[in-house]
């Protein structure tokens, strides 16, 4: 059985092989470094390291998010990528950068990245749902399909695809 070693791969690399969720773990790639900046206690190696980390951590929340958009991943592991780039920036704070304000950096890049996402969608189901349940008012209420739909604006066929499923 091949041994797949994350650390091998680029982010580019992962997403060329469909193995996007690997992709939060490029963070864990700092961690050789970190341990030795840390064991001769270089200060400014691991504040270095910090902000490589968050450029990482901004990299592949952004890849993260064009995967999403390219319909590559489902919302559902788009927001799994996310929180594991949030704990792992949490992990390497906690262990290495000693920085508060990267955890809330990260928290804010993420949110700012997934909530409109989430509200999007959101509208869209909403809107949908409205307006199959006004379809299926109007239906009960005897009216006909072409007049539905050229009162809500919206094509023959989406009346009767409520229609159908009404019967």
């Amino acid at each position: 059985m091949p041994v797949i070693k994350y650390w091998e791969y680029t982010d580019e690399e992962l997403i060329e092989k469909k193995m996007y969720p690997l992709l939060p773990l490029q963070l864990f790639n700092l961690r050789k470094e970190l341990d030795k900046a840390q064991r001769k206690n270089d200060i400014n190696r691991i504040k270095e390291l910090s902000l490589q980390a968050r450029g990482i951590a901004s990299k592949i929340a952004k890849e993260s998010q064009e995967l999403l958009q390219e319909n590559e991943i489902l919302h559902q592991d788009f927001h799994k990528m996310l929180l594991a780039i949030q704990n792992l920036i949490e992990y390497l704070n906690r262990n290495y950068f000693k920085d508060e304000r990267i955890e809330e950096e990260v928290i804010t890049m993420t949110k700012t990245l997934y909530d409109p996402e989430v509200e999007k969608k959101g509208i869209e189901k909403g809107i949908e749902k409205g307006m199959e349940k006004a379809i299926g008012l109007m239906l009960k209420k005897g009216m006909d399909a072409e007049t539905i739909a050229e009162t809500l604006e919206v094509s023959l066929d989406e009346v009767n695809k409520v229609k159908d499923r009404k019967q």
